[in-house]
């Protein structure tokens, strides 16, 4: 594993992650991106986990703003009280009781980063980080795990459980929000969770929930995908993708991470924008709509045509019906697979490179076809009428199925 990691670090590591080593261990390391966030909720996110060993807090402090006095105050307010060791021109080491936090200053003049690549940049940052320091064995565990200033963590934040192949895990979550916008809080978490229930019910090898601040992944896998994207937003949809294609990324219900709902425009899609265009909608009498659950028994239509693809590679393809032909052939699947074909794969390297190739990007771009050219959007009313719910039509009571079928009753 060393070997991945040193050649990714060499070849795309950050520049913040290239420092002198210094002599201290910890059990496990968390990354997490702040910017304009407030210290003490940090802090307090922190306090719950229950960790025999102290762990390590990569706190990225970023900002694309010159002068962010915010972000400032946030890095001066974490150092306070307590020791600090600078590290490197950009890094410094902040003691606590049970942890320690490497702030990495990625907010002063010479330091900012760019608008358009934000929240990944930091994360990227971070991650490299965290990485190095497991490669020189600063770090006994070989999982990083990825959250948010705003995520309140569990004290059961790091025993989860591992399964072979396993190269990511995705923690449950509930959201936590102000009255006032308590109803476009709940249709935002139904649009998170329905979107992947949907997923799971076409038997996707994508069904999983893309949330970089509920998140751990193996270092090596880390590595061998070459990281986050440098993007300002979908960062955590991307890296997934990536990882889901080389392992197992589990759902984990036993580990609950506590989201603070909030109205944000700090990323163009996310959280905080999807939860404001949902409360601008109510406040306009608009209705929100979700997709139909017909798309997804299309898309199962799919999957598993794949599967028969995969075991019989016939030379003629048979799709399931005049829509699917009309987009997959737009998309030039027949193509692809009969290049593939020519190589005579066996039936486990030709739905693996199927699948690879239909992933989760062009997944969500065939939901969003049909849902565009094919199907009416449905209401929160109706969702719990769709085949694979069946459960009352109302916010909390589609949430709790969506919940048990993603991660597990």
């Amino acid at each position: 594993m060393a070997n991945y990691l040193e050649k990714y670090l060499a070849t795309y590591g950050s520049p913040q992650a290239k420092f002198a080593d210094f002599d201290r261990t910890w059990s496990n390391v968390i990354v997490i991106p702040a910017y304009q966030e407030e210290a003490s909720e940090i802090i307090q996110n922190l306090a719950l986990i229950a960790c025999s060993k102290k762990f390590l807090v990569i706190v990225v402090a970023n900002s694309y703003e010159a002068d962010d006095k915010q972000t400032q105050a946030m890095a001066d307010d974490l150092a306070k009280g307590v020791p600090k060791t600078p590290i490197s021109d950009e890094t410094y080491l902040l003691t606590y009781e049970k942890y320690d936090i490497l702030i990495v200053d990625c907010f002063s003049e010479s330091r900012l980063l760019k608008e358009k690549e934000g929240v990944g940049a930091a994360r990227k940052i971070g991650c490299d980080i965290a990485l190095r320091l497991i490669a020189s064995k600063k770090i006994r565990s070989q999982w990083i795990y990825s959250s948010d200033a705003d995520a309140a963590l569990p004290e059961n934040y790091f025993q989860s459980k591992r399964e072979q192949d396993n190269v990511a895990t995705i923690f449950s979550f509930v959201h936590t929000y102000a009255s006032e916008i308590s109803e476009a809080m709940l249709l935002y978490e139904v649009k998170l969770l329905y979107y992947t229930a949907g997923l799971v019910s076409a038997n996707s090898p994508y069904a999983y929930l893309p949330l970089g601040s509920c998140l751990c992944f193996s270092a090596e896998a880390y590595a061998k995908t070459r990281g986050f994207r440098k993007i300002n937003a979908g960062e955590d949809f991307y890296l997934i993708n990536k990882l889901r294609k080389i392992g197992k990324v589990l759902s984990d219900k036993e580990i609950k991470i506590s989201l603070r709902g909030r109205l944000s425009e700090r990323t163009p899609i996310g959280t905080g924008q999807g939860t404001r265009k949902i409360l601008n909608d109510l406040m306009q009498g608009e209705v929100v709509l979700f997709e139909n659950p017909e798309c997804f028994h299309q898309l199962k239509l799919v999957i598993d045509m794949i599967e028969q693809l995969a075991s019989n590679q016939r030379k003629e393809l048979i799709f399931p019906n005049e829509k699917i032909q009309t987009y997959l052939q737009r998309i030039q699947f027949s193509e692809h697979y009969h290049a593939k074909r020519e190589q005579n794969p066996s039936y486990l390297v030709m739905k693996k490179h199927l699948h690879d190739w239909f992933d989760a990007l062009k997944t969500r771009q065939f939901i969003k076809h049909l849902q565009d050219t094919h199907y009416y959007g449905v209401p929160v009313e109706r969702l719990g009428d769709a085949f694979f719910l069946r459960c009352e039509n109302e916010s909390k009571a589609i949430i709790k199925e969506c919940s048990k079928q993603i991660f597990g009753s």
